[in-house]
């Protein structure tokens, strides 16, 4: 690439992570001036500078130096409160950039069915209609536990789950949606129906196929792409013709709404506003409901089972999850020379010492299965431990 594209990606880059030209500048080490011309073409970047910018940023050298990467198309995520990078979209990142080297030894990506075409304009029609187009191909409408959705994404759909407890708590989930390389992550450090509902909340993302191409999200709210994949969350997790079905009177008892929310697996505010959403409800009875809340729901019940099985929704997830289809592909690149055992074990959580000697002694496919289920349960290894790791 030239100076001029080059500098054409710095600003893209700067300006979607919500940092000055004047910022940047001082994390580099030049001055505004200098920062000003290379945005503009007329300077040539310092291989140590450029290094600098992608590290502050949180992106890929490869996203600013290669403009028909996937790296390039990505978008950044604004700084957290404190200022710093997501955790979530650096490792995503490192997604990004070990696709494209296992691009070079042509070791291709699971082959991903295109969804139905959808726009944010048409919301509610179009996230209803692309739900039920998920629900046909996991051939279920639910209800579902997190680890059931999960299967389902990876092995009707193709694309991989990651489940990682990271220490950055407001990040719950984050996703690429380029269709090239569709990929979900989900904080495995939240309450378990929160993190059903960012789960499902991703997948919209990804068959919607934003175009920002990566999403780090913290409040699940805001845009319009975010109140697309809202919708389609609760589409998915309570279809309208189940919940006509299940919700038979607007009266509820304190026991049929435990049981509900046992049923569907998500959290008392949300199970609310879709209730509200599909006319069950009006806004001052779910105010009112809302008032009363979960631990006045709690209060209420005298089953202990019920309130025992009601308790599990708002347990913390606390569990690993290994990308299946990605891990047969670096698998395939470390037999390959491309990549090291490095990323394998930092997304297995394991070290590396006991990943290569299984790698070295596994002769076919059934083997690499017995690596990847050894890895799903294995909890050694801290999320942040792979992002920024070389390969």
């Amino acid at each position: 690439m030239d100076n001029v594209s080059i500098g054409k990606q710095v600003r893209r880059f700067r300006e979607r992570a919500h940092v000055q030209s004047q910022e940047l500048a001082e994390a580099v080490g030049i001055s505004p001036s200098a920062m000003s011309l290379v945005e503009s073409g007329e300077r040539a970047l310092k291989a140590s500078e450029l290094a600098r910018i992608t590290d502050y940023l949180g992106i890929s050298p490869i996203g600013i130096l290669d403009s028909d990467s996937i790296l390039a198309r990505l978008s950044v995520a604004a700084r957290s409160t404190d200022g710093e990078v997501p955790v979530m979209q650096r490792m995503l990142y490192d997604l990004a950039t070990l696709h494209e080297l296992l691009k070079t030894a042509e070791i291709p990506n699971v082959e991903v069915p295109t969804p139905p075409k959808t726009s944010t304009a048409r919301w509610l029609q179009d996230s209803k209609r692309l739900a039920a187009w998920a629900r046909e191909r996991f051939d279920d409408d639910g209800p579902w536990r997190f680890e059931t959705l999960a299967d389902r994404i990876t092995g009707s759909l193709g694309i991989d789950v990651v489940v990682n407890e990271f220490n950055r708590t407001e990040e719950c989930g984050a996703s690429i949606t380029d269709a090239e390389f569709p990929f979900i992550l989900v904080n495995g450090n939240q309450r378990r129906s929160r993190a059903l509902f960012t789960l499902a909340h991703e997948l919209g993302h990804v068959l919607a196929r934003d175009a920002d191409g990566l999403f780090v999200d913290r409040s699940l709210s805001g845009s319009d792409a975010e109140t697309f994949a809202n919708a389609f969350a609760a589409e998915l997790l309570m279809p309208e013709d189940v919940m006509r079905q299940e919700v038979v009177h607007l009266s509820f008892s304190a026991t049929r709404f435990a049981e509900l929310l046992i049923q569907f697996q998500v959290s008392f505010e949300t199970f609310l506003y879709r209730l509200h959403n599909l006319h069950f409800i009006n806004a001052a009875e779910r105010d009112e409901l809302r008032d009363v809340g979960f631990s006045g729901l709690m209060a209420s019940l005298d089953d202990i089972d019920l309130k025992s099985d009601l308790m599990v929704t708002v347990e913390t997830l606390g569990f690993r999850r290994s990308p299946e289809h990605f891990i047969r592909r670096l698998i395939m690149g470390f037999e390959a020379g491309v990549v090291s055992v490095r990323p394998i074990a930092g997304l297995l959580g394991e070290p590396e010492d006991g990943v290569l000697a299984r790698l070295v002694q596994s002769t076919d496919s059934r083997e690499h299965d017995f690596i990847l289920r050894r890895g799903a349960q294995s909890q050694d290894t801290p999320a942040e431990a792979f992002a920024g790791q070389p390969f």
